[in-house]
């Protein structure tokens, strides 16, 4: 069967690469439905075209919303100065998937001996469950971005202020602890407006201009373990990410429904896929929204599948699509 690669009409390179993945997989051809123009109508992505099932596709990036904020706002923060003697850079923390998709610990259910002994004590003995949803509640998947548009220009003033006083890192400096009211004053400001972020000066040579960038900056732990994308997943659906992609499938009725969801270069376990290849594939069952019939991941160069009661295959990501 002949297949089309090419990209469609406003079809975007995270759906080409998924609709071309799914073609791969399944044997059929998939097109681009053309979005509904009725206020608040749901339509999914892709649909097969053909004899045979009807299949039908919602596509979904998967990435951490607050860095692709961070990201996309971040050149808005750019500014030269006429005032400033050094170059500041402000380094904000913008979690990726590791940080904002991180499992829970692996709590443990207490002993029925823990328990009594507890609760003669006049304790109450949480269960895993318990314990998993309070470390979930306590650890939100969003954190405030601060606004990034024209933050140096806002931020110039105070900075100035801090190579006045041959302050040049606001490591470990917290605005409290100083006695000079003026470097207090400003500690405190730019903390405010950058959510606490680090902030370093250079100092430029005399014939240049001093100003401000902002880096982002994010820590990630590479497990090596394909299982840990299934726990991945499910904190996404979990922490409400997956609404949309529910509610587009949940418009078909007849047809088997697939959730594609594109790993963004941030998550930390592509390096394992790139190294293991097909071996790259998890074991654990994954829990979907009643909705979804097929789930679908991509990461780099694999794509992996989850069927209940087939569990999980794994597939190469063809060439033409990347």
């Amino acid at each position: 069967m002949s297949r089309r690669r090419a990209a469609m009409p406003d079809e975007s390179p995270t759906e080409r690469l998924a609709r071309s993945v799914l073609m791969d997989g399944l044997g059929v051809q998939l097109e681009k439905v053309k979005p509904s123009n009725k206020r608040g109508s749901k339509s999914v992505d892709c649909r097969s075209i053909g004899d045979g099932p009807e299949h039908v596709v919602e596509v979904k990036e998967l990435t951490s919303p607050d860095f692709r904020n961070a990201n996309a706002a971040a050149d808005s923060a750019r500014f030269i100065s006429a005032r400033l003697n050094c170059q500041w850079t402000v380094v904000l923390n913008t979690p990726a998937l590791s940080e904002a998709l991180a499992p829970p610990p692996d709590f443990r259910d207490p002993t029925p001996e823990e328990v009594r002994e507890s609760e003669a004590r006049g304790f109450h003995v949480m269960s895993a469950e318990e314990r998993r949803r309070e470390w979930i509640a306590a650890h939100p998947v969003r954190r405030s971005v601060p606004r990034l548009k024209d933050l140096g220009r806002r931020l110039e003033p105070y900075l100035l202020a801090l190579e006045q006083h041959d302050i040049l890192d606001t490591r470990g400096r917290s605005w409290w602890a100083h006695q000079n009211r003026e470097v207090a004053k400003a500690l405190r400001y730019i903390a405010q407006r950058t959510n606490g972020a680090v902030c370093q000066g250079f100092p430029v040579l005399a014939d240049r201009r001093g100003g401000v960038t902002v880096q982002r900056a994010w820590g990630s732990l590479r497990t090596g373990q394909p299982n840990t994308l299934v726990t991945r997943i499910e904190a996404w659906f979990e922490a409400g990410f997956g609404t949309n992609l529910i509610e587009s499938l949940a418009t078909e009725t007849g047809a088997v429904r697939h959730a594609v969801l594109v790993f963004d270069s941030t998550e930390p376990e592509g390096q394992a896929a790139i190294d293991q290849g097909l071996n790259f594939c998890p074991s654990e069952a994954l829990a979907l929204p009643d909705v979804i019939d097929v789930l679908w991941f991509i990461l780099g160069p694999v794509a992996c599948r989850f069927m209940v009661g087939d569990g999980w295959t794994s597939f190469p990501v063809p060439a033409s699509a990347t």
